[in-house]
């Protein structure tokens, strides 16, 4: 085997050894976005395709050796259009570096490309008669609930919230349901903003990383988004207590998560703003390990630091201080 190919192989295997991790899978993306920066499309293609061949080989014959069972045809097809979803970001990543695409358009197109890409893989899937998309979804919801409510079972612990959980099995996996093009674009979102803030350190220009980090810390929405959170809260509490449209509710569910997490972005650039000025590069990296650790507490703090920046203009002073 050629020095190309078993690198291409090692990092085609530890892009789905980030997938299957569970834990690290949001970091599936960042080989794939080193390679192709550092080493051209050529050798990220040739990333991507062992990366293939790879989950292709543990989903088809390592899974079902040690689980005892034969994995169908259309868990198959979608673990490789779910991985395909993750390599989208991180080759779209560095196309938009090199492209040199301001921040916005560097972020969007990335989280765009994979929902596409996502969207047509469920097409493919549901229009083929493979499998009912619908179906297929309660399924895995159902799943999920049946595994929380079991290990809650097994520690004894919050006996109240195990007894609603089976009350409202049902009603809370059809909530899911209807909140999914809202959780693709956080997902997509998400691992886009992740893989781009720590991909950084593999551009080659020392002004690229300044700039990338240096417009994120200085993303703001427009103070006139604000009026999409209202408007989705109104429309819920109409919905909730006059129209009794479920339509509504499921639009105003959809819209209300979308902008939130784009305040929390927003609130989270406030923290990054404010935590370059430390000069000391440990206390930058205690910031962002703190962060990591503590996301689902901090989570509502920087959304109301995003929120709270479209009256407060925290950075405003700052910017225009005169250097």
């Amino acid at each position: 085997m050629s020095v190309k190919l078993r690198a291409a192989a090692i990092w085609g295997f530890l892009s789905v050894l980030f997938y299957v991790s569970g834990l690290l899978t949001l970091l599936t993306p960042l080989p794939l976005f080193y390679v192709a920066l550092t080493k051209g499309k050529g050798a990220a293609t040739s990333v991507l395709l062992s990366a293939l061949l790879s989950l292709f080989s543990l989903t088809n014959f390592v899974f079902p050796l040690l689980s005892h069972h034969d994995t169908p045809l259309s868990s198959l097809f979608f673990a490789l259009g779910h991985y395909i979803f993750f390599a989208t970001i991180g080759i779209v990543l560095a196309f938009g570096v090199e492209q040199k695409y301001s921040l916005s358009r560097w972020i969007g197109t990335a989280c765009f490309s994979s929902m596409i890409v996502a969207i047509v893989f469920a097409a493919l899937m549901h229009f083929s008669g493979m499998v009912s998309l619908v179906d297929e979804l309660r399924s895995v919801l159902f799943q999920v609930l049946d595994q929380l409510i079991a290990a809650g079972k097994v520690s004894g612990n919050n006996e109240i919230q195990l007894r609603y959980l089976e009350e409202r099995r049902e009603e809370i996996a059809q909530f899911v349901f209807y909140m999914a093009p809202a959780l693709l674009f956080v997902i997509s979102m998400l691992t886009t903003v992740m893989n781009a803030l720590l991909g950084r350190s593999f551009m080659t220009s020392r002004h690229q990383q300044i700039v990338i980090l240096r417009g994120f810390s200085r993303y703001r929405l427009p103070d006139i988004a604000i009026w999409g959170i209202i408007a989705g809260g109104v429309a819920f509490f109409l919905d909730t207590y006059i129209v009794h449209a479920t339509w509504l509710q499921v639009i105003a569910l959809n819209v209300l998560l979308c902008l939130c997490l784009l305040f929390f972005l927003q609130g989270f650039s406030v923290a990054v703003f404010f935590v370059q000025g430390f000069r000391l590069p440990f206390l930058r990296t205690i910031f962002y390990v703190v962060f990591i650790l503590f996301l689902h507490t901090l989570g509502l703090l920087l959304l109301g630091l995003g929120i709270a920046d479209v009256w407060g203009h925290f950075r405003e002073k700052r910017l225009t201080r005169p250097s």
